[in-house]
């Protein structure tokens, strides 16, 4: 969703599909489900559960435990 230089954006939820980067380890899952993800080895599998708030300069993020909210500001500075 977008509101002026504001865009919204919802991402790994239990009910959405899976991106094409975990194509590297096989069979894509079709989407995120209430399990985790199969992970890439020792390091990097990700969090089952996440909770918490990242913020930047132009950008917030609400990790509300099975899934992201993203806040994204652009300004005129041919920010994409």
């Amino acid at each position: 969703m977008k509101i002026g230089k504001l865009k919204i954006t919802a991402s790994k939820w239990p009910w959405m599909p899976c991106k094409e980067h975990w194509s590297h380890m096989g069979e894509t899952p079709q989407v995120y489900g209430w399990k985790s993800v199969p992970g890439m080895g020792r390091f990097g599998g990700g969090w089952r559960w996440k909770l918490g708030i990242l913020v930047g300069k132009k950008q917030i993020v609400l990790d509300l435990i099975v899934g992201s909210i993203n806040f994204n500001w652009y300004g005129r500075n041919n920010d994409k």
